[in-house]
């Protein structure tokens, strides 16, 4: 069975919001054990290029964070009107998923 268009739309901007939702959360962590197996490294006496080898993929993740947390803040916006605009629909069950998936992305935008 085909979904209306208005679900359908529903269903694609809250897979989008999980999606970024996931990637900051992935970033996050990334920074974390790359901050770790540097520290590894470090005490390991590794040299010092492969030091700076790993403090670059230190910062590009740490840069990846911000860059995801815009993206989750367009995509979160847009869904949002969305919903607020398709009120009617409220009792589906990509209006209920997509009310939870916005809420989870809020929870991590107020951070």
């Amino acid at each position: 069975m085909s979904l209306p268009p208005a679900l359908k739309l529903i269903k694609i901007k809250s897979g989008v919001v999980k999606r970024i939702t996931k990637e900051v959360y992935y970033y996050e962590k990334e920074v974390i054990r790359e901050k770790e197996r540097l520290s590894k490294l470090e005490n390991e006496g590794k040299d010092e290029y492969t030091l700076k080898q790993q403090e670059e993929v230190i910062r590009e993740s740490a840069r990846m964070v911000p860059h995801c947390m815009n993206e989750l803040q367009t995509a979160y916006m847009e869904l949002k009107a969305l919903l607020e605009s398709e009120t009617h629909l409220c009792e589906s069950e990509e209006y209920q998923t997509a009310n939870v998936i916005l809420n989870d992305a809020g929870v991590l935008l107020a951070q």
